[in-house]
């Protein structure tokens, strides 16, 4: 999914649970013009990005990414509470190889993920960052968030309360576990670290 700015002619490309609800939902309550980019026009999208932005010519593009081990425990508790959702009639979307790795052990899941899909998370991030202006932290969405936007169109204020939390327990991370997830999302690590230490250096601002 991709959301347009309409205003600020300004292109957010949301990678899969990486607060993509928040962004839209942040957009509505601020009365933003937005057109909603269905998955499937997104897929085709990253393939002209950055050359020729796909039909959206000097906007500005961006996402947000959030750690490794971070995105594996948010997609573990939201695919279980949801009975798995099975994407494999949808070949668009990013999250269909995932769905031979269902199960309630989140350890399983983790290990399914290294041994079938190994770096499947750096690939998404490689495919979805590509080319774009700013790549932001979940962490500081909002502030990143009014700084994308804040250099095109006036902003009111924004409330920065997630849209939804996923119920229940955290996962237990074994101890040897995350280091293996990380070793093998080296990739994604560092891109996380990267767009982390630019933002810290960029200093403080308003949110």
């Amino acid at each position: 999914m991709a959301l347009f700015f309409v205003d600020a002619n300004a292109l957010f490309i949301h990678i899969p649970k990486t607060a993509g609800t928040w962004v839209e939902q942040a957009a509505q309550r601020a009365r933003l013009r937005v057109v909603r980019i269905p998955e499937r026009t997104t897929a085709k999208l990253h393939k002209h990005l950055p050359r020729d932005r796909h039909g959206y010519p000097e906007a500005l593009t961006w996402a947000a990414i959030r750690r490794p081990d971070d995105w594996y425990t948010s997609w573990f508790r939201y695919a279980r509470a949801r009975g798995w959702p099975d994407y494999r009639h949808t070949a668009d979307h990013p999250q269909t190889c995932l769905a031979d790795c269902a199960t309630d052990s989140f350890e399983q899941f983790v290990r399914c993920c290294m041994s079938r899909h190994p770096g499947y998370l750096s690939s998404l991030y490689r495919r979805y960052t590509a080319g774009l202006d700013f790549v932001g932290t979940t962490d500081h969405l909002c502030a990143d968030f009014r700084r994308v936007l804040q250099t095109r169109i006036v902003l009111p204020p924004l409330d920065p309360t997630p849209v939804h939390v996923s119920k229940g327990p955290l996962p237990f991370w074994p101890s040897d576990l995350r280091e293996a997830l990380l070793a093998t999302e080296a990739e994604a690590l560092q891109l996380w670290e990267d767009a982390y230490e630019y933002r810290q250096a960029l200093g403080s601002y308003a949110a």
